[in-house]
């Protein structure tokens, strides 16, 4: 995809070891104890079918919008049909979730109105070691308030619905791209952000994954008893 002035974007650098089945079985074992759904936008019918026969089980949603911004938006106008306090994560398929995460993202939630499981390493670089937080304390782990994150993120469906034109201005422009720095900072100064520190869950790229974390052991122990 291309960013917000036409030129094509840098794809990811992954590790070695790193594959989206596997971040997937990770994700579901995890968050085994909870209602998932799995919208697989532009996939081809081999991974469709491969979908179909591991996690039956599941709501599978197949979509073709091609685009990060289609399949949110798409699942943003699913999830804001539901009673406004329930909590909803929307996770896109390159990040692995240390065991405990579920657990962790409700206390998050008992604290503020949303919250990333990811401690973007970005907020420990350059000018952005000078920008004042705020600590704050849960049963299982500290967090700490920030001003962006990515386009995996939690919330109550009663925020979600408050804050629709804030999705709709960065997500549903003509160039189909989550501008997700832009929006969460709009989301921050309104509602609040946090992420725990360390992360309890990370990008897959290499420049960006958490620190603190062996996440090749945290993949490796939640998916070794399962094929891929």
């Amino acid at each position: 995809m291309p960013d917000h002035t036409g030129k094509a974007r840098n794809a990811p650098i992954r590790p070695s070891w790193f594959d989206k089945w596997k971040c997937l079985r990770n994700f579901i074992t995890v968050f085994n104890d909870h209602d998932i759904t799995i919208v697989a936008d532009g996939v081809d019918d081999d991974v469709w079918n491969k979908l179909n026969k591991q996690y039956s089980e599941l709501d599978l949603q197949r979509t073709t919008f091609g685009s990060n911004a289609g399949s949110f938006l798409y699942s943003l106008d699913q999830a804001v049909k539901l009673p406004q306090d329930t909590i909803v994560y929307f996770v896109e398929d390159d990040y692995i979730h240390h065991e405990g995460s579920d657990l962790i993202l409700e206390q998050g939630i008992n604290i503020s109105p949303y919250i990333s499981l990811y401690d973007h390493p970005d907020k420990y670089w350059g000018d952005n070691t000078n920008i004042k937080c705020s600590i704050k304390v849960t049963e299982d782990c500290h967090w700490r308030d920030t001003g962006s994150t990515t386009m995996t993120f939690a919330s109550q469906v009663g925020y979600l619905i408050q804050d629709m034109d804030l999705f709709q201005q960065w997500c549903g422009g003509e160039d189909h791209w989550t501008h997700d720095t832009q929006l969460f900072t709009a989301i921050s100064n309104r509602r609040g952000l946090i992420t725990p520190i360390p992360g309890y869950a990370t990008h897959m790229d290499t420049w960006v994954i958490g620190k603190m974390v062996d996440w090749e052991d945290v993949l490796n122990r939640t998916t070794i008893n399962h094929l891929t």
